[in-house]
């Protein structure tokens, strides 16, 4: 009897800790200019499936994916290629067909069902050309102090970091950028983690796991007695 209890405790405990979240990584959040698993895809590809133009100065909204193969500026002045991103741009921009000057705004989503929204951060970098005016995540602003303007241009990154503002389900990130002529686009790379809300312990574990608890304390109670 006393075994079959040490192995009922032991596979609440086994429960137990299984239920206990760690830090995952959120595979829902994208970078600019990849597929669906992460790979970065080839240059000229029309619209990128996680990025959205949703205001252009003028022009359609489609987007595409750029890497060094198209030219100039790709690769130089702008930052080279990579096998986590790639740039971004709207549908006028490069071989020499300038894009018009103004505000772009682009969005992505990522859904956190199944994280606890409160423990999720994203900590990332971001490039573009000319300027960046503002990141929003739901509609809300997100500050300067943690996510960074580009000071680097669009030779470099900056890094940011966003740590609250997260809500249960769909979320989104749009990157608000302004062109003072010539080309434009946009380059991002995140890493997003989060808690996994724990999965509930079945009642019936839980139900021997207290049986086994019980069986102990009264062998305990009936060795007292002799």
């Amino acid at each position: 009897m006393f075994k079959k209890t040490i192995i009922s405790l032991t596979l609440v405990a086994t429960a137990l800790a299984a239920s206990i979240a760690s830090a995952a990584v959120i595979n829902s959040l994208y970078n600019t200019g990849v597929d669906g698993g992460h790979v970065v895809l080839p240059d000229g590809t029309l619209n990128d499936p996680h990025y959205t133009l949703v205001s252009v100065p003028s022009g359609g909204t489609n987007t595409y994916v750029r890497d060094s193969a198209s030219g100039w500026p790709l690769g130089y002045p702008w930052v080279g290629d990579s096998t986590t991103s790639a740039w971004i741009t709207p549908e006028p921009s490069l071989f020499g067909i300038y894009a018009p000057s103004g505000i772009y705004a682009y969005q992505t989503t990522f859904d956190l069902t199944g994280y606890d929204p409160n423990s999720v951060s994203i900590h990332g970098r971001w490039s573009f050309d000319d300027f960046g005016n503002s990141v929003l995540l739901n509609g809300f602003l997100i500050p300067f102090s943690t996510v960074l303007t580009n000071t680097t241009g669009f030779g470099g990154y900056d890094l940011f970091n966003i740590t609250s503002g997260f809500q249960a389900g769909v979320n989104t990130l749009e990157f608000v950028i302004r062109n003072a002529g010539g080309p434009t686009g946009l380059r991002t790379d995140f890493v997003a983690e989060g808690n996994p809300i724990p999965a509930p312990i079945p009642v019936a574990l839980l139900g021997l796991g207290l049986t086994g608890i019980g069986l102990a304390g009264r062998r305990k109670s009936l060795g007292t007695k002799r």
